[in-house]
């Protein structure tokens, strides 16, 4: 009984969480959290950012879920990149599980205001009995094990679309599902299952000193229905904030926060239950700190701070206090002095002259500029002093000429700005129904988005063209349409003037009877005499295409009357470009 009482308690600590669908932490405040399951936006900050964050749910029920977290990151300037980590402790029930893991994001800027990142997190987390778990035979070999725990890898990974101030992103926190058991796997074996999170979210300025921003996210496992947290956050005066958070049947929450100059943030959030826990629980806590480390500003960008700098809009030593000095101040020589030697006659003294046998100007203490790329752009005001470029791109090669984010080796419209999506040209929609030609499969054609850009025919629309077809039969050698075809033809041709950037491809087809050049001609004039017959009903001819075929292309044998019949016929199609 008492290996029993022990795996009971890990099948219901590992269930309950299960039922909860939240084998992974539970943050009310994700925004704040984000990167924490979705990497892709570990380098959307500016210098160094630390977050801490203590969360107790459901206070009153014991043993309930408690989550420390500990995370930084940090962009690197150089490049579109991110870096950062986090560790973490998690209890709930009997178990508790630690670890840690490092990111990495990337970012690719695809057009004005747009960036499409992406991210990786690995790491390790330990998975064990909680320390204060008192046990009934700590010899049992499961007992043995659960103390000691188990090790196991981890991998998230993420995207995220920023268009302007409108985000979308999608991530997969525990990639990796592991097996979970301790030591005895015919008694108790679980499984941490993968989760997939999706977010939106617009910031709306709404006036100069107000924002607001809703959002959701959506969270899915293969062990709970879809849970979806929907929040709504205000900001005032860029310094403080409140808002709301209702997560599906589970809980409703308020959050306020507020910036201290633009370095320290504080964040709480309360939940209130809406489940059945409501009755036992005093609701849950929330409540995180962000740390910002950013570098002071530097107008003149000469390594000293504005705020120490006297004069912050020029250039100068540190020990000049960010003013600029000439050669003398530098060297400490009296401009009154007798002039010395020049033996490179640059006019500076060899005394003041860092390079007193070759001409440089005074700017450069009488060096000549370099120009490591020898593209005849010097090197301080090369922007790219190690690859030769053009001065009109700043000393840069022009490989993005209209500097839309695209390479010109791999953009269809070098020069016009345009996005990732329509291969650096412009994005164009001809048909006008919202989807960009690139992804629209009927560019020409008006359709819905869930039809990839083409229209959908109704049953009605269809049953016309088909009853139409049916009805379309030619004697033997001839090309006139039937009189009993009519009705069905103007029901055709008001449904193609009521659709005109609809197409209309008409096949003409024969039986066997006579040679193969006479079938084709004759196949060519049925499917024409169908054609005019519209055009004479209003339907323009650059909706109608004609094609035929003689009798290469049979619907029915033709070795008796009946079959012929079928074969001496017009197929009709709609056609979308």
């Amino acid at each position: 009984m008492k290996k029993i009482y022990l795996i009971s308690i890990l099948t219901l600590s590992i269930g309950l969480a299960s039922l909860q669908g939240q084998q992974y932490p539970l943050f009310t405040n994700y925004l704040t959290n984000e990167y924490g399951y979705n990497p892709a936006v570990t380098g959307d900050v500016t210098g160094m950012q630390f977050n801490f964050l203590y969360r107790a749910q459901w206070v009153g029920i014991e043993d309930a879920p408690v989550t420390q977290l500990v995370s930084f990151r940090s962009r690197l300037n150089a490049f579109p990149l991110g870096l950062g980590g986090y560790f973490f402790k998690d209890e709930a029930g009997a178990l508790k599980r630690t670890g840690g893991s490092l990111l990495l994001s990337y970012s690719q800027r695809l057009g004005n205001r747009a960036f499409l990142s992406g991210g990786i997190a690995g790491g390790f987390y330990n998975l064990r009995l909680r320390d204060d778990i008192s046990v009934q035979d700590e010899m049992d070999e499961v007992i043995i094990n659960g103390m000691g725990g188990s090790w196991f890898p981890d991998f998230n990974a993420g995207i995220q679309l920023a268009l302007g101030d409108f985000y979308l992103g999608f991530s997969v926190p525990q990639v990796l599902e592991r097996r979970i058991s301790f030591g005895n796997p015919e008694i108790g074996v679980n499984f941490l299952k993968r989760h997939y999170y999706f977010t939106t979210g617009y910031d709306i300025p709404v006036a100069r000193n107000f924002r607001v921003e809703p959002s959701v996210l959506v969270k899915l496992t293969e062990l709970t229905d879809p849970q979806i947290d929907a929040s709504l956050k205000m900001t005032f005066m860029n310094a403080f904030w409140v808002g709301g958070t209702y997560r599906t049947e589970d809980a409703a929450s308020a959050m306020a926060g507020f910036t201290i100059r633009e370095m320290f943030d504080i964040n709480y959030a309360y939940d209130i239950s809406t489940s059945g826990l409501r009755t036992v629980s005093e609701g849950s806590h929330e409540l995180s700190l962000t740390l910002r480390l950013v570098k002071s500003k530097d107008s003149d960008g000469d390594g000293v701070a504005d705020v120490h700098d006297k004069c912050p809009t020029e250039p100068g030593p540190q020990k000049n206090n960010g003013c600029p000095q000439d050669l003398f101040t530098e060297k400490g020589v009296e401009k009154e002095e007798e002039q010395g030697p020049d033996r490179d006659g640059d006019g500076i003294w060899d005394e003041l002259d860092e390079c007193p046998d070759v001409r440089g100007p005074y700017e450069n203490k009488g060096c000549p500029w370099a120009d490591r790329d020898f593209d005849g752009i010097r090197d301080d005001i090369d922007e790219c002093p190690g690859l030769a470029g053009v001065a009109s791109n700043n000393g840069c090669p022009v490989d993005d000429r209209d500097r839309d984010g695209i390479v010109d080796q791999f953009d269809r419209c070098p020069d016009q700005a345009g996005s990732f999506i329509s291969h650096g040209c412009p994005d164009r929609d001809t048909d006008k129904d919202g989807i960009v030609n690139a992804m629209d499969k009927c560019p020409n054609t008006y359709g819905p988005a869930t039809n990839e850009g083409c229209p959908i025919v109704s049953t009605k629309e269809l049953e016309i063209i088909q009853v139409a077809m049916r009805n379309l039969y030619f004697d033997s050698n001839r090309a006139s349409v039937w009189t009993k075809s009519y009705p069905h033809l103007d029901d055709l041709a008001a449904l193609m003037v009521e659709r005109a950037d609809w197409q209309l491809k008409i096949v003409g087809h024969t039986d066997n009877k006579g040679t193969e050049k006479s079938n084709l001609e004759v196949s060519k004039r049925r499917a024409e005499a169908v054609m005019f017959y519209l055009i004479n009903n209003g339907v323009p001819k650059k909706q109608l295409i004609v094609e035929y075929y003689g009798e290469a292309r049979p619907f029915a044998s033709n070795e008796r009357e009946s079959g012929r019949q079928l074969n001496r016929r017009v197929e009709l199609e709609f056609v979308f470009d």
